[in-house]
C-alpha cells in the first residue's frame, strides 16, 4: 500500500501526517533522533518501497531528518515552500496550523511526483560553508569599516573606539583568507578537474567555481539549463495578458539570492572575455536593451556554458 508522509518541520518539533489516500493519522514528535524513530516505528508494516517522507526546505532544520531517512533507504523529498504555498491556495485552505500544513503536505506527495532529496557529499557542503561565511564576514567587515570610516570624521574621536575597528578589520580579513584557503584545499584534494575545466570558461572565476561545485556538483538534480537558470531566480517571468496588461518583463528572481549575486557579478566579466557572451551582450545593447537586461542575459548564457561542461563532462571551446 502506497503511503506519504507530510511532516511540518519547525526548530524544535516536527508535525507528521500519515496519508494512505483516504484517511490522515496525525503525530507529533521532537526534532531529533529520538522524533525520528517514533516515524520510523508508525512505518513498520509498510512496504519501503511505497513510502515517501515529504517536508518543506527549512534553511537547515529539515536537514538532519532528511539526511537520517535517505540514509536508511527512504524516499525523500525536499519541498519548495513556495510550491506548498500555490499547493494549499488551489485546494482552499482557510486554516493555517502546523498539523493542517503536515496533511497538505502528505496529499501533496501522495498526489503528486516531487523530486528525490540526494544529500550532498561532505566536501561540497564543506564549501557552501566556507563560501556563506565569507560573504556573511565580508558583510560584517563593511559595516565596520562604515563606523571606522564615521569615526575617523569625528572630532576628538575615542582612540581606543578607532583601535578596535582597525583590529576587527584586520581579523576579519585573516578570517577571510583562511577560509579562502581552505576552499582551495578542498577543490586541489577533490575537485581538481572539475576546477580546471570551470576556470577555463572566461568569466568563470574562483568565486564562481567554488559556488558552481559546492551547490551543484555536476547537476545531478538538473536535466536541463532551463531547470538551473529556474533555481537561480534568472528565469524570464513575462507580464501579459490580452490587451490590458503589457508590462515590462522581468527574472523572477524567486530562485537562490546568493547564487543569483554571484551569477550576475560574473556576467561583468564574462561579457567583456568570453567570445559567445561578448556577442550577445552587444547585440542586446544594440537591440535597445538595457545593460542591465542584457548582463542578465549573459548570466543566463554563463549558466548554459557551465551545465554543458559539468554535465557532460565537456571541455570548453569557444567555437561551440
Amino acid at each position: 500500500m502506497k503511503v506519504s508522509i507530510g511532516i511540518d518541520v519547525s526548530m524544535d518539533t516536527l508535525d507528521v501526517a500519515l496519508y494512505d489516500g483516504k484517511s490522515h493519522k496525525i503525530l507529533r514528535c521532537e526534532n531529533r533522533e529520538t522524533g525520528f524513530s517514533e516515524i520510523e516505528k508508525e512505518l513498520i508494516g509498510y512496504d519501503r518501497a511505497n513510502i515517501l517522507i515529504s517536508m518543506e526546505a527549512t534553511g537547515i532544520y529539515h536537514l538532519k531528518m532528511a539526511v537520517y531517512f535517505h540514509e536508511r533507504g527512504y524516499s525523500v523529498s525536499v519541498l519548495n515552500p513556495l510550491i506548498m504555498k500555490r499547493y494549499t491556495e488551489m485546494k482552499m485552505l482557510r486554516a493555517k496550523t502546523d498539523s493542517v500544513d503536515a496533511r497538505a503536505i502528505a496529499e501533496y506527495g501522495y498526489t503528486e511526483s516531487p523530486c528525490y532529496f540526494i544529500p550532498k557529499k561532505g566536501q561540497n557542503e564543506g564549501i557552501i560553508q566556507l563560501l556563506k561565511l565569507i560573504d556573511g564576514l565580508h558583510k560584517t567587515k563593511s559595516e565596520i569599516r562604515n563606523r571606522l570610516h564615521a569615526l575617523k570624521r569625528v572630532p576628538g574621536a575615542d582612540e581606543t573606539a578607532l583601535l578596535i575597528c582597525e583590529e576587527l578589520e584586520a581579523c576579519i580579513d585573516a578570517e577571510i583568507r583562511q577560509a579562502e584557503q581552505k576552499i582551495k584545499q578542498i577543490l586541489k584534494e577533490y575537485y581538481s578537474d572539475e576546477n580546471k575545466r570551470l576556470r577555463e570558461i572566461p568569466g568563470v572565476g574562483e568565486r564562481l567555481s567554488s559556488l558552481i561545485i559546492g551547490f551543484f556538483g555536476k547537476f545531478e538534480n538538473f536535466d536541463n539549463a532551463k531547470q538551473v537558470s529556474s533555481f537561480i531566480g534568472l528565469n524570464p517571468s513575462p507580464r501579459q495578458s490580452g490587451i490590458s496588461l503589457n508590462g515590462r518583463g522581468i527574472i523572477s528572481k524567486k530562485g537562490n539570492r546568493y547564487i543569483r549575486k554571484i551569477f550576475y557579478m560574473a556576467a561583468l566579466s564574462a561579457s567583456k572575455h568570453n567570445s559567445a557572451c561578448k556577442a550577445q551582450y552587444e547585440r542586446l545593447l544594440e537591440n535597445g536593451k538595457s545593460k542591465r537586461v542584457a548582463l542578465i542575459a549573459v548570466a543566463n548564457k554563463l549558466a548554459r556554458q557551465i551545465f554543458a561542461i559539468m554535465k557532460y563532462d565537456r571541455i570548453y571551446d569557444p567555437n561551440i
